[in-house]
């Protein structure tokens, strides 16, 4: 599978869990972490396979030196915090990369220092 096509999956994938999130009454990180879990298995055979493709694209934004210096300036986990930006979606994404995390989330930001994904 090629690396456009990983991607478009992951965009989809967290798109659906993205949209299951919004319809929850409960909007806390177990929950986000709950809507990502039911989505995957829209696009991927495995919890795993969408790992390896949700990896490249954090390695992706972490290849920043601004998004790692706003991480480590707001005393957050780098690869905690693109798995958010990821979950947000591409245009999010693109965002973050052009105008960094401040501009694109304010405070909010402090609440996604734990991972949506863990490797199990």
């Amino acid at each position: 599978m090629s690396n456009n096509n990983k991607t478009a999956n992951v965009w989809t994938a967290v798109a659906t869990g993205r949209n299951v999130f919004k319809n929850q009454m409960d909007k806390s990180y177990d929950t986000k972490v709950r809507s990502l879990q039911y989505a995957l298995g829209t696009k991927f055979p495995t919890y795993h396979s969408f790992g390896n493709d949700l990896n490249s694209m954090v390695e992706n934004l972490c290849d920043s030196k601004r998004f790692i210096k706003e991480c480590e300036d707001l005393q957050l986990v780098p690869t905690a915090v693109a798995q958010h930006v990821i979950f947000e979606g591409q245009k999010v994404f693109n965002k973050v990369r052009d105008f960094g995390l401040r501009i694109t989330f304010g405070r909010q930001v402090s609440e996604f220092n734990k991972p949506l994904y863990v490797e199990v």
